[in-house]
């Protein structure tokens, strides 16, 4: 929930004090979180360690790396978003099997205090890649910047951001999409090894499952760029078509009896969910201007932070209500399924507009050469 509420926070921070002052900050606070989770004596304590603290660290240091990437790469930014994507799906790869090793020898207060104290090593990776005097926006567009907040349209307080969803209709569009995203994706990751294990497989089976659900989640982060870099696909439509193949292949999941079905598409899944992650802030780069794509995208993940509460407590309850996970399962892939039909929608009605406008400009040229 810190992860996607904590979007503001870091697009203001990164405005106003510059990447590497942003990032500094965030390693900071998930360092700390995590040695004083190690010396907590109650389990409350952990929602100021862990969650407050650790949570909203991640969020500032990996929105500020999202926010630089998306502003200042232009030719190859569907790479520098994929190379920036991969590396979290490498490190859900590699730091539970870190941890479980920590653990084995020094105890689980042992191997958080360990993990915060690698952790500091963001703060000197920020000193090293950003320059102190680095910020977001190039001078021209500072003096863009300067411009509109004299007419009290680019200032950054809750209220005007808030106004960006009025300004820029689509922006809410992505908004909502995302929210539904969070609630399918939340449900199916949360109840996905729950389910193996019901369906009969053994807890090993269903651990190499997941596995294989992580590896297609890294390999389509590292592959989305691919098709995007020959110009092949849209960020938007490749979007689109991600959400289509995962209502698919998470119903076929739903239904999967057998270990290998089971490992298959999950595997499947796993690749898409990886190909699309990385278009979403690129998809917001394209339905706001440059100079407020910071405030944009901080401002249009708090809502999906809410609801990603959600979706594993609906799987969970459906699950037992009914008593199967096939229901939960197809719960879950609907609300992939209700962001492609929405966002196809969305696309057509674009297009028809612009149709439209470019026949009426035709017209009014036509009659003044008439005239």
């Amino acid at each position: 929930m810190m992860y996607f509420i904590s979007g503001p926070l870091a697009s203001t921070m990164s405005r106003k004090y510059g990447y590497r002052s942003t990032v500094v900050i965030g390693g900071l606070s998930y360092s700390l979180g995590m040695m004083i989770s190690s010396q907590v004596t109650q389990v409350w304590h952990l929602f100021f360690s862990h969650s407050l603290m650790t949570g909203a660290g991640v969020c500032i240091c990996f929105q500020t790396m999202v926010i630089y990437v998306n502003l200042n790469y232009k030719r190859s930014v569907s790479i520098a978003n994929g190379v920036l994507f991969a590396a979290i799906g490498l490190g859900i790869l590699i730091i539970p099997l870190a941890c479980s090793v920590l653990k084995m020898y020094y105890g689980w207060r042992g191997s958080l205090l360990i993990m915060g104290a690698v952790s500091l090593h963001s703060v000197v990776i920020a000193t090293l890649i950003f320059r102190k005097d680095f910020y977001p926006m190039s001078e021209d567009d500072k003096k863009c910047s300067i411009d509109v907040i004299t007419n009290n349209e680019d200032r950054d307080t809750i209220l005007h951001n808030l106004r960006l969803f009025k300004k820029y209709p689509r922006l809410i569009l992505m908004t909502v999409a995302t929210c539904f995203i969070c609630v399918g994706y939340s449900g199916f990751y949360v109840h996905l090894i729950a389910s193996a294990i019901y369906k009969g497989v053994t807890d090993f089976q269903a651990s190499i499952i997941f596995g294989a659900f992580g590896i297609g989640n890294l390999a389509g982060r590292v592959a989305n760029a691919i098709p995007l870099y020959f110009g092949w696909i849209s960020e938007y439509n490749l979007f689109i078509f991600c959400m289509f193949v995962i209502t698919c292949t998470m119903s076929a999941v739903a239904v999967s009896q057998s270990f290998p079905s089971l490992l298959t598409f999950s595997l499947i899944t796993g690749l898409f969910f990886g190909i699309y992650i990385p278009q979403i802030p690129a998809i917001v780069k394209e339905f706001v201007p440059k100079r407020v794509f910071a405030r944009a995208y901080g401002i249009s993940l708090v809502p999906s932070g809410f609801t990603a509460i959600f979706g594993g407590y609906i799987v969970g309850a459906l699950y037992d209500k009914i008593g199967n996970y096939k229901i939960s399962f197809f719960f879950a892939a609907a609300n992939y399924l209700i962001v492609g039909i929405m966002l196809t929608i969305a696309e057509i009605i674009t297009k028809l507009r612009g149709k439209t406008q470019k026949i009426s400009e035709e017209e009014d040229s036509d009659k003044e050469t008439h005239v």
